[in-house]
């Protein structure tokens, strides 16, 4: 595979992990769908620019995104968590409502969502 389309692979896996459609990414890009879809297919490169601007707008980590090092996501919460805040998308109401649920739980509650959270993650692992 080329590195276009190991780019592409890896901006079509980091739209799906936020939850937000084609045509909701290349909006926020500004950009067509077509453009977009074009680089997750490897057939149209990723600029500089637009991987920049990818990773300040979606807290994307930008050595993953161009060489697949490190992790998906900029370990930097706080700035995630007001831009998440600033928002008021279907997808992003949902998680501010698990949130708020989250911040009402017990401790036991807790233990039980982290259970869930672990099979989850052995779930994504495993395929």
């Amino acid at each position: 595979m080329t590195q276009e389309e190991l780019r592409g692979e890896r901006l079509r896996e980091f739209r799906i992990a936020l939850g937000i459609s084609l045509k909701e990414f290349s909006s926020r890009m500004g950009v067509t769908s077509a453009a977009i879809a074009a680089v997750e297919y490897g057939t149209n490169s990723l600029t500089e620019k637009n991987m920049r601007y990818i990773c300040k707008e979606f807290n994307c980590n930008y050595e993953w995104l161009k060489n697949g090092n490190g992790e998906m996501f900029k370990d930097d919460w706080v700035e995630q968590f007001r831009k998440l805040m600033e928002n008021d998308d279907k997808n992003t109401l949902v998680i501010k409502n698990i949130i708020k649920t989250l911040l009402h739980c017990n401790t036991a509650e807790i233990q039980a969502i982290n259970t869930i959270f672990k099979l989850y993650n052995r779930t994504k692992e495993a395929k």
